[in-house]
């Protein structure tokens, strides 16, 4: 009997629903769960069940890390650029350096929005400063 391209092991299946295993290199008929052939020491590739070890008190946790957008809007940068504009101007160039254009648009657009409403009500308070001084 010539049989290749199989495991080290064949395994004929007998009639009954058995199974004979014969070694590939001796030829003699071994238990389908040795591991190791008992007449010439060659490994029979059948597979060796071990059952899982039980867990004495440490739990691995499985659970995976979620990290927040990077690119995610700070609403408490937002309010701050509103009350000290140029730390929205900083910031927003910074994260527009750094790829984070959506935070970094966010942020310098805040601190431009009220830097330029505080240059208007200067300006609007300076015209009406020169006119009470006309007036009077």
């Amino acid at each position: 009997m010539l049989l290749t391209n199989f495991s080290e092991y064949v395994i004929i299946r007998k009639k009954l629903g058995g199974f004979y295993m014969y070694c590939k290199y001796c030829g003699k008929q071994i238990d389908d769960n040795t591991i190791v052939c008992p007449y010439c020491g060659v490994q029979t590739g059948a597979v060796q069940i071990i059952p899982p070890q039980p867990n004495y008190g440490y739990q691995q946790n499985n659970q995976q890390y979620t990290q927040n957008d990077p690119d995610e809007i700070n609403v408490g940068i937002v309010v701050l650029s509103v009350f000290i504009p140029i730390v929205g101007i900083i910031l927003g160039a910074v994260n527009m350096g750094n790829g984070r254009k959506k935070s970094g648009k966010a942020y310098l657009t805040a601190g431009c929005v009220v830097v330029g409403i505080e240059v208007l009500i200067g300006i609007l308070l300076w015209v009406f400063a020169m006119i009470s001084i006309a007036i009077l």
